[in-house]
């Protein structure tokens, strides 16, 4: 009862931390093979999920060599009587897969292998108190066995175990884990925790050559560390924003193109009040993963701080601030900005009806929710069209497939939500879009912002293609 007690509560950390924790950057060659268990029955299966840690497992059977679990032949791994022995639906009758295997080959060097996609649930762990979804199979572990020899060849295990300390560190860049507890568990401690089954491995052999499970989570952090420090190389760029001149930028290349993060909400016209960066006290010359909060919505992009500046990843920074980014052969840059999503202020004004020389709007006072966007008021059309309600500018508003259809000139007929003040807590989120209406029957575009599920139109956009010129003021401040 207890450990299955540990072992809902390890698995609602790994939940919360696997979303929270401090990631790292991609790193530049993937330190392995790939040969697909593709008849295992856990591939044909198919089930994924979330990596959020890995456990390390190792074979139990004296046959350091890959041939013995990992095949057909690819002209590395080598073949003989034991070739293919994991890809077949049920090795050993038994339901096991692996998400990779570490060991020997045909040349007698060793190698670590892919097996298994590495966000595919494996069946590696067994079943944890009885219960399969407890067990780290269905929480997020990665499993890797380490093939075993005679387990007294000192050499050979120590060559295993730095490949296994590499691809550990590789899996932490690349999923963005912490190299530690309980990330990175073995067998056995998942055992003691209630995720995995009664196993002794990797401890019986790690032991025997003076290492732990805690000796190597401390050799994947020196890894790791040593992985994600960069050389960036300075340079510029040309990039070309949308149909604007194109203008040079200096960047630095660090497997990837990196700006200034600045120089980066210039180019992507972003307003640097959009973005904040979630970052701890950075290291010089460190690229790391940081969240960055773009109008309240959490992103991640790759940062490297040069003297304490950060510079961000001009792709990914793109694609968070809505934005394509694509390269041409001569390494010239392109940008289009698409609908974006920008936070708006909050606006509560009154909006007063009130008698003009124009003679559009009169009567009496109302109160109703107005947006300043660039200091440019948006109303919901069909509060204008009440505002204008036997005026000389009055228009109706109905729906023709779904698109929203005006006519001038003819009387409007409320449905009962308009002129109605709204009262927000915080900021309110708008996306701006490109809006099409017919009026008296033409197509005519707007640009719009969508706000809670309405769209907000520019008051001087509606004046221009109605001819008129409105009486309706604001006062800020109510």
């Amino acid at each position: 009862m207890i450990r299955k007690l540990i072992a809902v509560i390890l698995t609602a950390i790994l939940a919360f931390y696997s979303l929270n924790s401090t990631a790292f950057a991609f790193i530049d060659e993937e330190p392995y093979n790939v040969r697909l268990l593709e008849r295992n029955g856990c591939y044909t299966t198919g089930d994924m999920q979330s990596v959020r840690g890995i456990m390390i497992h190792s074979t139990g059977w004296n046959n350091p060599h890959l041939r013995a679990y990992v095949g057909p032949d690819d002209g590395v791994l080598g073949g003989g009587a034991n070739n293919n022995a994991w890809n077949v639906p049920y090795p050993g009758g038994r339901e096991v897969a692996v998400h990779g295997f570490i060991g020997l080959d045909a040349s007698g060097n060793v190698r670590a292998y892919q097996t298994l996609p590495w966000e595919m649930v494996g069946w590696h762990a067994g079943a944890a108190n009885g219960a399969s979804d407890l067990s780290a199979n269905r929480n997020g572990y990665i499993g890797v066995e380490m093939c075993e020899d005679s387990l007294n060849n000192r050499a050979y295990f120590l060559t295993v175990y730095s490949k296994m300390v590499e691809l550990a560190a590789y899996l932490c860049i690349e999923y963005k884990f912490k190299p530690e507890y309980p990330y990175i568990i073995g067998h056995h401690e998942g055992y003691l925790v209630g995720i995995a089954s009664n196993h002794a491995d990797p401890d019986h052999w790690f032991t025997r050559h003076g290492k732990s499970m805690n000796t190597f989570r401390s050799d994947v952090k020196a890894r790791v560390n040593e992985l994600i420090r960069v050389q960036p190389q300075s340079g510029t760029i040309d990039i070309q924003v949308g149909g604007n001149d194109s203008k040079s930028y200096d960047c630095l290349y660090i497997k990837g193109t990196y700006v200034k993060l600045d120089t980066a909400l210039e180019i992507l016209e972003a307003d640097p009040s959009w973005v904040s960066i979630a970052s701890k006290t950075p290291n010089n010359n460190e690229l790391t993963l940081d969240a960055l909060y773009v109008l309240g919505k959490k992103t991640y992009v790759d940062v490297c701080y040069i003297d304490g500046e950060p510079y961000a990843n001009l792709r990914q920074s793109a694609q968070a601030l809505d934005a394509s980014a694509t390269v041409d052969d001569s390494g010239a840059w392109r940008i289009e900005i698409n609908s974006r999503t920008i936070a708006i202020p909050i606006s509560r004004n009154t909006v007063r009806r009130s008698v003009s020389s124009s003679g559009i709007a009169s009567g009496t006072a109302t109160a109703y929710t107005v947006f300043k966007i660039n200091n440019e008021d948006y109303y919901k059309l069909r509060d204008i069209a009440e505002l204008w309600h036997n005026t000389r500018a009055e228009f109706s508003v109905s729906s023709v497939s779904g698109t929203l259809a005006i006519r001038l000139g003819e009387p409007y007929h409320p449905i009962g939500s308009e002129l109605r003040k709204r009262y927000f807590t915080g900021s309110v989120f708008a996306k701006q879009v490109i809006d099409t209406m017919f009026v008296n029957g033409s197509q005519v575009h707007f640009t719009t912002y969508l706000i809670e599920g309405n769209a907000y139109y520019r008051i001087t956009d509606l004046e221009h293609i109605f001819g008129v010129v409105s009486a309706v003021s604001s006062v800020t401040g109510i």
